[in-house]
């Protein structure tokens, strides 16, 4: 069981339809669970809704095998980080860190405690009688977390606290997150809209469409094999392609690939006719230019080919951004560390596929 187990929960607003739908998730003691979804798929409200701020309409929500239903919001034993901080101008760094015990009704000793032992997991000790208008927009957010960490909470609910933050300062505050989760022994699900941060903290990641958790898995399984093509595509693993099947082989304007047993078999598609093609971006690579002295020899070691119009090729950092088009117009982008063999913008590149990443959907994804 896990520590967090929500299940069949529906909410929505006023008399208007429901904006969380059938929803299932968990979350595990020690374990960061990061909540994607695109704007209106319903994260913060079920964020609310677990913290007790938002009514549910039906299901269940439960911390540690206890119904959360009829337990009020300071008594749920959640710490709550939200984007904005929510500081109290007024009080200093521990006085801020020290509201969430005085409301729990803790003495000085127990109280003081508490705020030095949050203020050294965050590595803010030393900002302990520093006026909030003093701090930096990071440091505020430290705060903030030691404020939740504070009341001793079982599970930490956060909604896009990062969100404010440069760059370089969410990466490293995001690299924090799980180690100071397991240290504590409690449980976090963190709500973001950056996909890089969530694969960077998350064990697990839950992605949301249309009010539900249509996918919950670690990052590796998730970006490996998708379970519908709407989460493929709201990930952006690859491009979708619409492909007839036939006899195995999956074919269009975009050229034709002969599939290995398990996708024929296994198929969501249902077996022949249409479907939708998902081509990983990890599952292709650029391989030579058709006609160049290296293609037949490039695309005999490299089995199964596509062939896509150069349209661009960019420095991007570390690596080179391809810009492709295949046959049927799709576009899309490779990374890759070697571009040496590539022709000029416009000419025809030859594209190893590894077959065994593909994905077939049904037509109507």
């Amino acid at each position: 069981m896990g520590l967090l187990e929500v299940a069949g929960l529906r909410a929505g607003y006023g008399d208007g339809p429901d904006v969380l739908s059938d929803v299932h998730l968990d979350v595990r003691s020690g374990e960061v669970v990061a909540l994607l979804g695109a704007s209106g798929s319903g994260k913060s409200t079920l964020l609310r809704c677990i913290a007790g701020l938002h009514p549910l309409r039906s299901g269940d929500v439960t911390l540690d095998g206890r119904d959360l239903r009829r337990v009020s919001v300071e008594q749920r034993g959640i710490g709550l980080v939200f984007q904005d901080h929510a500081l109290f101008p007024h009080h200093d760094v521990t006085g801020n860190v020290a509201f969430g015990p005085r409301m729990q009704g803790l003495d000085r000793a127990e109280t003081a405690a508490r705020v030095a032992r949050a203020l050294a997991d965050v590595g803010l000790g030393h900002l302990a009688h520093r006026a909030i208008d003093e701090l930096s927009g990071g440091e505020q957010q430290r705060v903030a977390l030691a404020r939740a960490l504070a009341t001793r909470p079982r599970l930490l609910l956060l909604d896009e606290p990062y969100g404010s933050l440069d760059r370089p300062l969410r990466e490293r505050l995001v690299d924090e997150l799980p180690g100071l989760v397991r240290g504590e022994d409690i449980g976090a699900l963190l709500v973001t809209h950056d996909q890089q941060e969530a694969l960077r903290a998350a064990d697990r990641v839950a992605v949301m469409v249309a009010g539900t958790v249509r996918q919950l898995d670690t990052p590796e399984r998730l970006w490996a094999d998708p379970v519908d093509a709407e989460v493929a595509a709201f990930l952006g693993v690859g491009v979708l392609l619409d492909a007839e099947m036939h006899g195995g082989v999956a074919s269009g304007a975009f050229g034709a690939l002969t599939l290995p047993p398990p996708l024929r078999t296994s198929s969501a598609a249902g077996g022949d006719g249409p479907a939708r093609l998902l081509l990983p971006r990890r599952a292709l690579r650029a391989i030579a230019a058709p006609g160049g002295p290296d293609a037949a020899g490039d695309r005999a070691a490299a089995g199964a080919t596509l062939t896509a119009t150069l349209v661009e090729v960019r420095f991007a950092g570390e690596r080179h951004r391809i810009d492709l088009v295949l046959g049927d117009g799709t576009r899309l982008t490779l990374l890759s560390d070697d571009v040496s063999g590539l022709p000029s913008p416009g000419a025809a590149v030859t594209l190893a596929v590894d077959v065994d990443a593909l994905r077939v959907f049904p037509p109507g994804q």
